[in-house]
């Protein structure tokens, strides 16, 4: 019977391992197959981290992209250079991962689960090293990347180098390949079934790996830090809302919730072999249903006591009718620390148009239950969407304002330049958002969500990066943590596009870059 390598490639953020290969290789123990799982993602990164190359993990890993992409189209499309002194480190660095998993297991099959676009070109480097120096072993790959609702996205030179590739959640189509049927929707097709029953899958088996080598402070992957045990557990899949700017109702149509009792038995089974700190809940959002979020707190004190562990995950912002203060107190006695919000503007106009539909108000009475609560508020914002003005950017700067007068429970604050992600609504129906300057080779390329060449009549690369530098300025003066690290590139590309820059601007781009 075949021995599966199940693996996770760089680089993704470094928290914790990888949910995914964890339930695959539960599923692929569950039919008697001999399975294991490998991070390759931490592996690189512990050995890179001491040389000072830790920042490639920062931003959602996008440095990381650049670091291996020799492509000299690619890097003038960017804006961006290429090192190749950087580049051929971390590629020694993975290829000794690559074959010391190899000599420690020997597996007949290898499979890649490719999570993010940004981690393609790492795809195809470890791939096309497993195929020079190990023939004989076979190739499989999967993951959220490999988007089913948006066709010509696919990376078909990856798939067309790898024996069998999964399209979709792939729970079904991996057992129909365990059982030798390869006839099945999303195994080597995109007939993706996204509907089927969450609940009858095995808990995932996380114990190959090493919980110590993963950073706390994961947003500063430049730096080490103590284990604080973090586990990933999935609650539903899809989203309640169905955002302009977002696949996720690309990927899952339906909103599916899982029973409460899955949820505890996937905690219960982790618990049993790693007495982890910490949940996060991979959910594009964890209180999609209010009862969920009511039983699974009453199920955790039941099961465990109040606050055993923390837990936390993204967030949908409601008013105060329909999630009331029940849910604030329940949850956060159960260990609830910390949401992830989506509030992206400041303008009320702005997320109607993107599909969001809150008011400022339900802002605010969600930050004084996090305050009552004690539970961390971390707003994600965007810098830009197409509709934004000048005076709906300047309500997002007001807001920021509150963010600081609820600095004790506010922190970090995110913002990202809005950017194009292939097949959501906003690229689809450019023409009712006006959009220009969108080049679809580069959507058939996977070079989207890089590229920024976009506009909306002013609202064009240099407006955002302005708008980008004055919330983050605003925010770090008032000596708050800033989510993201910032694209080493952003100062260039401004001053490269900018007819007259503006020193007052280029002077607050150094301050959030720390140059002073």
């Amino acid at each position: 019977m075949k021995k599966i390598a199940l693996c996770q490639i760089p680089g993704m953020d470094v928290r914790a391992p990888s949910q995914g290969i964890a339930v695959l290789k539960a599923i692929a123990l569950s039919k008697s197959f001999d399975a294991k799982c490998f991070d390759l993602n931490i592996s690189v990164w512990n050995d890179l981290v001491d040389e000072g190359l830790g920042y490639l993990w920062a931003d959602w890993s996008i440095e990381f992209a650049y670091a291996l992409m020799n492509d000299k189209e690619f890097h003038e499309l960017q804006s961006t250079s290429y090192d190749e002194e950087t580049a051929n480190r971390v590629l020694s660095c993975m290829h000794f991962h690559i074959d010391s998993m190899i000599y420690e297991y020997d597996p007949d099959v290898i499979g890649f689960s490719l999570f993010s676009i940004v981690q393609e070109n790492t795809a195809r480097i470890v791939i096309d090293y497993i195929k020079e120096n190990y023939k004989d072993i076979e190739i499989i790959i999967g993951g959220p990347a490999l988007r089913h609702y948006h066709e010509e996205s696919l990376p078909k030179d990856i798939l067309d180098k790898v024996d069998d590739y999964f399209i979709g959640d792939a729970e079904e189509s991996f057992v129909n390949y365990l059982d030798g049927k390869k006839d099945f929707g999303g195994l080597n097709n995109i007939n993706v079934n996204m509907h089927f029953d969450r609940d009858i899958w095995p808990s995932p088996d996380y114990r190959d790996f090493d919980f110590s080598l993963y950073p706390s402070k994961w947003r500063e992957p430049h730096v080490r830090s103590s284990d604080e045990g973090t586990v990933y557990v999935t609650g539903s899949k899809g989203c309640v809302r169905a955002c302009e700017f977002c696949d996720v109702h690309k990927i899952w149509p339906k909103f599916y919730q899982k029973q409460v009792n899955t949820v505890l038995r996937d905690i219960k089974s982790i618990r049993e072999y790693f007495k982890f700190r910490n949940v996060f809940f991979t959910d594009s959002l964890i209180n999609g249903s209010n009862k969920f979020i009511k039983d699974l707190s009453q199920g955790i004190i039941d099961e465990f006591g109040e606050k055993p562990f923390s837990w936390s995950g993204q967030w949908i912002c409601k008013s105060k009718k329909s999630f009331t203060e029940e849910y604030f107190e329940i949850a956060s006695r159960a260990g609830l620390n910390q949401i992830i919000v989506g509030i992206e503007s400041g303008s009320e106009k702005v997320r109607w148009e993107m599909n969001k539909k809150f008011y400022n108000e339900d802002i605010y009475f969600t930050l004084e239950m996090c305050r009552k609560y004690n539970i961390l508020f971390i707003p994600l914002m965007i810098a830009g969407y197409p509709t934004e003005t000048d005076d709906d950017f300047k309500q997002t700067l007001d807001l920021a304002k509150k963010w600081i007068e609820y600095r004790d429970v506010v922190r970090p604050t995110c913002i990202n330049m809005m950017m194009l992600l292939p097949g959501t609504d906003v690229t689809i129906d450019h023409d009712k958002y006006q959009l220009a300057n969108i080049t679809y080779a580069e959507v058939e390329a996977g070079y989207t969500p890089l590229d920024q060449n976009w506009s909306c009549g002013d609202n064009d690369y240099e407006k955002r990066i302005e708008r980008f530098y004055e919330y983050q300025y605003q925010i770090k003066k008032a000596e708050m943590g800033l989510g993201h690290v910032k694209r080493k590139t952003l100062k260039r590309d401004y001053l490269n596009i900018a007819k007259i820059p503006n020193p007052e601007l280029i002077h607050k781009i150094d301050y959030v870059n720390g140059i002073y």
